[in-house]
C-alpha cells in the first residue's frame, strides 16, 4: 500500500525551508538572490533530500490572486507570476500555494486542535498574518486576506506597501530600519533592537513599546471586527515579547467588552514552522480534491 509522502515549503526573504509532513526535519537552502529562477531552484534543492513525494504545499509572500502573485514586497520582481503552474512544472507533482501568514494561521490552528476561531500575527522582517474562522481557513476572493500588517495603525511612515502608517511600519523590522534611519541611528536587523533594549538603552525600550502600543490598536480593531477565540503572535520578533506585551495588551483590552474579556493571547516561536505545517496541509486537502473527481 503507497503511503502518501507530502512536503510543506516556506518561502522566506533569506531562505527556503521544506520538511516532511508530519514531523519531518527542516532543510533549509539560504538565497543568494531573489529573482524567480534563484527561488525554484532553491526550493527545488531543499525538497532534493525528501525523496519521492505526491504533493507539495508553498507558503510565500505576497498579494494572491488564485495561484499567481500579483505583487510581493519582499520578491519585487514578482509581478503576475504564475508560481504554482511554475512549481508543478519544476517538480512534476500536484502543488498547492498558501500566502505565508494564511499558511501558518492554518497551521497554528491545526496544532491547537481545529477548534477555535483564530487570528495570528507574523512578526519579522515584515507583519504577515491570517486567519482561522467558522472551521474555514480564510482566504478572501483572491486568497490574499489576512494581510493584517498593513491595517492602519497610526503615523504617516512610508510603507513598502506604498501606503502610510501600517502595523508593518510600527512592528516588523523593516520598518524599524527605517523608522531609525530617518534619527540617525542605523541597525541591520531586529536582533540588535532587543539586545539594545536588553541593555536598557532608551532609544531601542521606546522602539519597542511604540510597536506594542501600535499592536495593541491593531488586535483591537482585530478583535472587535472578527471577535476570534484567540489572537496567536509569531516569528522571530516575539522574542521582544517582554517590552511588547504591555501596549499590546492595554490596547486590546480597549476592544468592546465581550471581546476584550474572552480572547486569549498566545506567543509562539518562529513562524516557518506553521506556515510549513499549514502549506502542508493545504496540499492534502488538494489531494482528497483531485481524488475525489
Amino acid at each position: 500500500m503507497h503511503t502518501i509522502r507530502i512536503a510543506g515549503v516556506d518561502i522566506g526573504g533569506s531562505g527556503v525551508r521544506a520538511a516532511l509532513h508530519p514531523g519531518g526535519a527542516v532543510q533549509t537552502i539560504p538565497l543568494e538572490a531573489r529573482d524567480v529562477e534563484t527561488v525554484l531552484a532553491a526550493v527545488q534543492s531543499a525538497l532534493a533530500p525528501l525523496g519521492e513525494l505526491d504533493a507539495v504545499g508553498v507558503a510565500l509572500p505576497g498579494f494572491l490572486d488564485g495561484d499567481v502573485v500579483r505583487a510581493s514586497p519582499n520578491f519585487p520582481t514578482w509581478k503576475q507570476l504564475p508560481i504554482r503552474a511554475l512549481l508543478e512544472e519544476r517538480l512534476g507533482v500536484p502543488v498547492s500555494v498558501e500566502n505565508d501568514g494564511t499558511a501558518a494561521a492554518a497551521g497554528a490552528w491545526s496544532a491547537r486542535g481545529c477548534c477555535e476561531d483564530l487570528v495570528l500575527l507574523t512578526l519579522g522582517t515584515g507583519v504577515g498574518g491570517g486567519a482561522v474562522l467558522d472551521g474555514k481557513i480564510w482566504r478572501g476572493r483572491t486568497g490574499s486576506a489576512g494581510e493584517f500588517g498593513h491595517i492602519y495603525a497610526g503615523g504617516e511612515q512610508l510603507c513598502g506597501c506604498g501606503a502610510r502608517g501600517c502595523l508593518e511600519t510600527w512592528a516588523g523590522t523593516a520598518g524599524w530600519i527605517r523608522r531609525l534611519a530617518a534619527s540617525g541611528r542605523h541597525i541591520d536587523n531586529g536582533r540588535q533592537v532587543i539586545n539594545a533594549a536588553i541593555d536598557q538603552q532608551a532609544w531601542a525600550i521606546d522602539l519597542l513599546d511604540d510597536a506594542g502600543r501600535a499592536l495593541g490598536r491593531a488586535t483591537r480593531s482585530l478583535a472587535n471586527a472578527l471577535d476570534p477565540d484567540v489572537i496567536v503572535l509569531s516569528g522571530g520578533l516575539v522574542a521582544a515579547k517582554s517590552w511588547l506585551e504591555p501596549g499590546l495588551m492595554d490596547g486590546l483590552s480597549r476592544a468592546a467588552a465581550p471581546m476584550a474579556e474572552r480572547v486569549k493571547v498566545e506567543w509562539k516561536g518562529r513562524a516557518e514552522s506553521l506556515a510549513i505545517r499549514g502549506a502542508a496541509e493545504s496540499a492534502a486537502a488538494l489531494l482528497r480534491k483531485r481524488s475525489a473527481v
